[in-house]
């Protein structure tokens, strides 16, 4: 129950309350979803892996994406760097439709300027 918590503690700290929630069956998250204004839950026991807009799909597939990049990439993560690690997964995940090369993307950011229009 301590992951519960710590894990409860994390989400709830980094996210609004009036943010909806949707997660699996598993019971732990219920100490979480008191925290927001909306909690839809997914039976995954009952092999129910979509129910309209309710799936955990997206996050399943991030958390796929990142557990293969850390083990085919660096192997092992120590806590001191694992913000650093996801961050670097979110910003991936997060600019892989951008239809600019990611260089592109980061070169132009650490010099502070915009993309030329054309840049590809």
């Amino acid at each position: 129950m301590r992951l519960v918590a710590r894990s409860a503690g994390c989400c709830i700290a980094s996210s609004s309350p009036d943010a909806r929630l949707i997660t699996d069956d598993w019971r732990g998250y219920k100490t979480v979803a008191r925290s927001y204004a909306k909690h839809d839950t997914i039976n995954h026991s009952n092999h129910v892996y979509v129910s309209d807009d309710v799936h955990t799909n997206t996050i399943e597939g991030f958390f796929g994406n990142l557990k293969t990049g850390i083990s085919g990439n660096y192997h092992s993560v120590s806590p001191k760097w694992l913000q650093g690690y996801l961050n670097e997964f979110v910003w991936r995940y997060n600019h892989r439709k951008d239809g600019v090369p990611m260089f592109y993307t980061l070169t132009f950011r650490v010099v502070d300027t915009a993309l030329p229009s054309g840049a590809v």
